[in-house]
């Protein structure tokens, strides 16, 4: 590949990529699946008939959008609604519903790492809601102040939908929700998405479907790393393999090197060796029981205020506010 032809270096995407590689066990994050074609293929994911997480929460928020509204609405204060990864915006156009009437003082701020996510998203809301004040911010969940205090007496409340929490290592996803709550004001909402513990025949589906959807997800990794960071990765010689992993309570997905092979990045001086069969550790999607959900709450000094839940039980968005 002809350097010339390389986007302009991400060094945080190429640090990490490089930290992951050379890792005893090999691992790549999943939040560098949402480049833009990532994007499209999540967005194919998630109308998949195996891929049950998007509709059942849908469900859950087209019909409770109102309830969920009426606890923001009570304090009578501005609305500041955060919502962070908001994927196509079809979710906070459902919940947005609720506010109908009380849009004038509701303000809408997504939060992505995928510029491309947050240009997508900003139009459909916009297209929904002309009106809405809409203020896109491109970061990383992790970053330190993504959350300003506010300058005006306001209601805050933040979404992290989609399950996104079990995308987490143990210890991890417990400091992210910590990190998330921590700036939040006494009489603050948080709405957090999980997905629950159910039948593992049906999990497993979810990350392997029949259309190969999910597998092409899984090799874009590969294919961005070749596009931005002038890598040779051939991706024809990984497989994508996804499991449900009962003891640790998560779905795992790998790409697994069908040969031995040493993969070159023209970008950064680097090459990585493979051993035949050797996997890299792509995605984490862990499920949750209901005690684990109310110790989180309680740990964070929240209280859950109501726990909304499809006709199945097997997706909760649990609505907490901050004491």
């Amino acid at each position: 590949m002809n350097s010339k032809t390389l986007a302009p270096l991400n060094t945080t995407f190429a640090n990490e990529v490089i930290a992951g590689l050379s890792a005893g066990s090999k691992y790549l994050s999943s939040k560098w699946f949402y480049d833009e074609i990532g994007d499209d293929l999540f967005n194919k994911i998630t109308a998949l008939d195996e891929y049950y997480l998007t509709r059942t929460e849908k469900e859950i928020i087209s019909k409770y959008a109102q309830a969920i509204a009426n606890y923001a609405l009570e304090a009578g204060k501005p609305i500041e609604i955060i919502e962070l990864g908001g994927g196509d915006g079809s979710k906070a156009i459902q919940l947005l519903a609720g506010f109908q009437g009380h849009l004038e003082k509701v303000s809408y701020k997504p939060l992505d790492i995928s510029k491309n996510a947050l240009d997508f998203l900003q139009s459909n809301v916009h297209d929904a809601y002309p009106t809405l004040v809409i203020e896109p911010l491109e970061a990383d969940f992790f970053s330190a102040n993504w959350l300003q205090p506010a300058t005006e007496p306001v209601t805050r409340l933040l979404l992290f939908l989609g399950s996104t929490v079990g995308n987490f290592e143990e210890g991890v996803w417990q400091g992210l929700i910590a990190h998330l709550t921590k700036d939040l004001q006494a009489g603050d909402f948080f709405l957090a998405g999980f997905d629950m513990l159910k039948e593992p025949s049906v999990i497993e589906a979810a990350y392997n479907d029949g259309q190969g959807v999910t597998k092409a997800f899984n090799l874009n990794l590969l294919n961005r790393i070749n596009r931005e960071l002038g890598a040779n990765f051939n991706v024809e010689s990984f497989y994508h393999h996804s499991f449900f992993n009962a003891g640790k309570q998560r779905a795992e997905s790998y790409l697994i090197s069908s040969q031995a092979q040493t993969v070159h990045f023209e970008a950064l001086n680097f090459e990585v060796y493979f051993y035949p069969w050797e996997a890299i550790h792509t995605e984490i999607s862990r499920k949750f029981a209901l005690h684990e959900i109310e110790v989180l709450a309680k740990a964070n000094n929240c209280a859950i205020l109501n726990q909304f839940s499809d006709a199945k039980n097997w997706f909760i968005d649990s609505l907490w506010v901050k004491k």
